[in-house]
């Protein structure tokens, strides 16, 4: 697939396509990476506080 062949309108069509799946991808992978954190974070606080 040559770029020079390619209408200004694919361009910007596949160019969308590929920002919106950056993002998406971004994205799931700050929710999980702040999941996990929280998660630990968490598993931390309980053993600071338990005290049985």
């Amino acid at each position: 697939m040559n770029l020079s062949d390619m209408t200004n309108g694919e361009l910007f069509f596949y160019g969308g396509i590929a920002i919106m799946a950056i993002a998406a991808i971004a994205l799931i992978i700050g929710i999980t990476y702040f999941s996990i954190r929280r998660r630990i974070i968490k598993k931390q606080l309980m053993k600071k506080y338990d005290f049985s």
